[in-house]
């Protein structure tokens, strides 16, 4: 280390520093400095080493350190990251406390304008202590995060917490690009709202009760933040509207909206209340489907139909809704020109709606829990942009003419085999089929892959069979059309000894060929017919070059994840790790 160059390492350093880094990444820098005393020199010779500052308010003089910190870092923007501790945990008294949050405070306002990212976590009355004497100008913050623990707060009487922002853009603020995270409290922003362009709000532990309900708060937020771009919701819970209907809320900018664990969504994004101009992306995770969702759904994709591009709607867990309403009366169809990527899981109360789709260039499509004949109508229309199909279908259905699927490169399915027979995709190259009800499933006694495989003849890359009770003839069969094959998956699937022995050597006869030439790799998860004697033979003839001048011959190195699910002897467990096999015995950790 001591025969390079200081520029040399001076370099190195700065290469390091010159990804933007987080406060958490600090560390890296740290790391740099302890590697002897000469590269300590380098890194704390650099301003850039001390602009990424760490405060644990616990710890002794805080501001002193502070002080010192911003100093050495010169006049560069500063990251700042404030551990504040929790209420109540011992580590000093309540006064001492205050006393180095209000030293720590004056330190840091003095050089507000230079924050370019700034973290605070711990306690709310303590995070409100230190805002309360920082207020003021952040010209340059991009990155803004805090995190309340829940619980006591000795500044506000009730639930849920408010925490106010008082910082200020700049004067003469137009545009900015701020990111802004906040974990069990609500901001509330004034003249800083104008810069937010990114906002994500957990609002896990913080009951919606008082005066305001859980939408009134957020459409608040929204009122500040007219220029937000992105929005990121989590833990929402009951979005109650307690406040009298006002006036529409207008996001002229928003394009990407994500709640989770919403219930009663309409009440936030109900035409009466919100009106979304340029949403692009919406994702709804856990939600509950009742007549008002999915008016409100409805209203969003005709608003919208010409800029979605995404959406996914995905149920609660616990489907709050049982009931079961009727169609959607008087209401167009809507057709979203511009959606590429789709999913949803449905509910009864969804497929009024999901009628009345189309979605002429959807490119990726997820349809889970809906019946066949929804499926097929949307399928069909939407079949010659469709790359990637996952599809896992309620009920059974009519047998149908086959569906042309010029594009698809990726199909999944799960449940209802049978849809195979619906297909005809000449260009796939990732299949995954999955029985994930196998325990009260009665298999298709037909070699229906086997069929798909010689309707499509597709020169498939990889596949996956899980849970799947196929004949070791059938898989076999298959494996004779899918000489491109490279990755080949089998979980808990009915396959004996036979198949490794089929692909362990070629074929006998004046031609010999593998089966599978190039396959690379495999994954044997949990099949219980299959021996270790039988992996071992099939690795290791596999792993021996062939006495051959033929390059065809030489099948590639094949590397292997095995999942046992009983124990194996010694001898056979230290074999396959010998022929470089993943294994793993259910259970047990090697």
């Amino acid at each position: 280390m001591l025969s390079v160059p200081v520029e040399i390492l001076r370099e190195i350093f700065e290469l390091c520093q010159s990804n933007e880094l987080e406060p958490a990444d600090h560390w890296e820098t740290i790391c740099f400095s302890q590697v002897c005393r000469l590269w300590r020199q380098v890194a704390h010779g650099s301003s850039q080493f001390w602009s990424t500052i760490s405060l644990d308010i616990t710890k002794r003089e805080p501001n002193r350190k502070a002080a010192f910190w911003i100093e050495r870092a010169g006049n560069r923007h500063l990251s700042i990251e404030i551990l504040c501790g929790n209420e109540g945990n011992g580590a000093i008294g309540d006064h001492v406390m205050s006393t180095c949050l209000v030293d720590l405070a004056l330190v840091l306002r003095d050089s507000m304008h230079r924050w370019k990212s700034f973290s605070i976590q711990g306690a709310l009355h303590y995070i409100k202590a230190i805002f309360q004497i920082c207020s003021g100008y952040v010209p340059n913050l991009r990155n803004l995060s805090i995190e309340a623990d829940g619980g006591y707060d000795p500044l506000g009487s009730t639930f849920p917490i408010l925490l106010f922002f008082p910082f200020d853009p700049r004067p003469g603020f137009e545009s900015s690009n701020l990111s802004v995270s906040a974990t069990t409290c609500i901001p509330w922003f004034m003249s800083l709202g104008l810069a937010i362009t990114d906002l994500s709000i957990d609002f896990q532990h913080l009951p919606a009760v008082g005066t305001a309900g859980r939408a009134d708060q957020i459409l608040f937020m929204f009122q500040s933040c007219p220029n937000i771009l992105r929005c990121n919701l989590d833990e929402v819970g009951q979005l109650l509207r307690r406040g009298s209907p006002g006036s529409v809320v207008r996001m002229e900018s928003l394009s990407e909206l994500r709640l989770h664990m919403a219930e009663d969504i309409d009440q936030l994004l109900g035409s009466d209340v919100l009106e979304l101009l340029s949403l692009r992306s919406l994702h709804l995770d856990g939600f509950n489907w009742t007549v008002h969702t999915r008016h409100a759904l409805w209203d969003i994709f005709q608003r919208c139909s010409r800029v979605l591009t995404t959406i996914v709607l995905t149920l609660s867990p616990s489907n709050f809704c049982n009931e079961v309403f009727g169609p959607i009366d008087g209401r167009a169809p809507v057709a979203l020109d511009l959606v590429t990527n789709f999913t949803i899981h449905g509910h009864p109360n969804s497929y009024p709606l999901l009628r009345a789709l189309s979605l002429p260039r959807v490119q990726e499509l997820v349809l889970v829990d809906i019946p066949f004949h929804i499926i097929h109508q949307l399928i069909t229309a939407s079949s010659p942009s469709i790359v990637d199909l996952s599809v896992q279908p309620l009920g059974g259905f009519q047998s149908e003419t086959p569906i042309y699927f010029p594009s698809l490169l990726y199909l999944r399915i799960h449940d209802t085999l049978e849809l195979l027979d619906q297909i005809h995709a000449p260009e796939l190259r990732n299949l995954h089929l999955g029985n994930c009800r196998r325990g009260n499933y009665d298999p298709v006694h037909r070699p229906f892959l086997h069929d798909f495989i010689a309707r499509s003849k597709p020169a498939l890359k990889f596949l996956l069979l899980e849970g799947i009770r196929v004949h070791d003839e059938d898989l076999i069969r298959c494996m004779e059309s899918l000489s491109h094959l490279k990755d080949l998956s089998l979980y808990q699937c009915d396959i004996t000894d036979s198949v490794l022995q089929a692909l362990a050597r070629p074929s006998a006869g004046p031609e010999p060929a593998w089966l599978l030439p190039q396959l690379e790799e495999i994954s044997l998860l949990q099949c219980d017919a299959l021996t270790p004697r039988g992996i071992i033979e099939f690795f290791t003839s596999r792993s021996t070059p062939l006495n051959s001048t033929t390059p065809e011959m030489i099948p590639p190195q094949i590397t292997g994840a095995v999942r046992f699910t009983s124990e194996i002897n010694k001898q056979d467990f230290a074999l396959c790790k010998s022929l470089g096999i993943n294994v793993e015995i259910c259970g047990m950790e090697r």
